[in-house]
């Protein structure tokens, strides 16, 4: 026999709140929209974290001033989008996923001299495409008029990073390269050099 309910709409209020959800968020927040907030939580929060592994152990001039920058710019990205989220009553994660949290380890436990060249490539340059491409398809989807502004406002740092951690590697890439000592010549392969020609005078 199907219950009846009586107060349908005290049931989804309730429903609403025991998900974490305000009344106004549950009715105005998309599905996609609610998958975008927690994508993008967890992006920033890796930024600042990977930063931070750089600053412990990085040495390079160049890098720690990008990495200073990628902790203060996602810091603050992520405070407003936390002070946000609670003011529509969402949860939002607070901190990196679980396989973000795995690359931040072996990111943490690699020497210094190879630590620079994995931060730049992988979350300076594969993370900032990734989260481009988020916030890119978030810019079309998202209609929830204050998400959608804090969207429009971190695309444009979001690019800039990408082309800071592109010129840090093509710093770093020059640096190799300077450094590197010059090939030993190898006698045995180098060419001899051409004997004197010498007249000879022919027996009568």
């Amino acid at each position: 026999m199907p219950v009846k309910v009586r107060h349908p709409i005290r049931l989804a209020v309730g429903l609403a709140l025991a998900c974490g959800l305000s009344v106004a968020a549950a009715q105005e927040l998309t599905r996609g929209e609610l998958a975008f907030v927690k994508s993008a939580a967890h992006l920033g929060h890796a930024e600042v974290e990977a930063a931070e592994v750089v600053l412990r152990k990085a040495s390079e001039p160049q890098v720690r001033q990008f990495a200073e920058q990628m902790k203060r710019d996602h810091t603050t990205a992520n405070e407003e989008l936390k002070a946000w989220a609670a003011a529509q009553g969402v949860e939002v994660p607070g901190g990196p996923s679980p396989l973000q949290w795995a690359r931040i380890r072996m990111l943490g436990a690699l020497e210094a001299s190879h630590l620079a060249r994995r931060y730049v490539d992988e979350q300076g340059i594969d993370a900032h495409e990734e989260a481009i491409a988020l916030y890119q398809r978030a810019s079309r989807e998202v209609r929830q008029r204050e998400l959608k502004a804090y969207v429009e406002r971190q695309l444009p740092v979001l690019r800039h990073h990408l082309e800071a951690a592109r010129g840090v590697k093509a710093y770093l890439a020059g640096a190799a390269r300077a450094s590197a000592p010059s090939a030993p010549r190898d006698e045995a392969s180098s060419p001899l050099p051409p004997l004197p020609f010498v007249r000879t005078r022919l027996a009568a």
